[in-house]
């Protein structure tokens, strides 16, 4: 089960860093969840590189701050200074469209419908 908890953390991390603050909106039609499952492996499989890196440059920043930097504001530099928020978005973009879904079907699903799943 440590691929499962790894593509938790991995979505969990990707939809962390794309929040804008939105919340999360219905779709039009919704995502089965061997359907949300396959859209998340992808993208984990597409994007682990990346977030890996991301996550090394957040635990610098909050070791460099000793922690006493708030979430939102890592959030911040990451995404305004790091070049890899938008290739990650790039990624997510052809996954979806590779599944023929948006993000906000993937968005609705992870947060909303499936969230209780383990």
């Amino acid at each position: 089960m440590i691929g499962g908890a790894c593509l938790a953390a991995s979505a969990a991390l990707l939809f962390y860093l794309a929040d804008d603050g939105k919340g999360v909106q219905s779709a039009a039609q919704p995502l089965r969840r061997d359907q949300l499952l396959e859209v998340l492996k992808d993208i984990k499989k597409e994007t682990s590189s990346a977030f890996i890196t991301l996550a090394g440059f957040a635990l610098s920043i909050k070791e460099q701050t000793q922690g006493k930097i708030a979430d939102e504001y890592v959030r911040e530099i990451l995404s305004s200074q790091i070049p890899l928020s938008d290739q990650i978005k790039r990624t997510e973009m052809k996954v979806y469209s590779r599944h023929d879904v948006t993000e906000d079907q993937v968005r609705q699903a992870y947060l909303v419908d499936f969230k209780e799943d383990e």
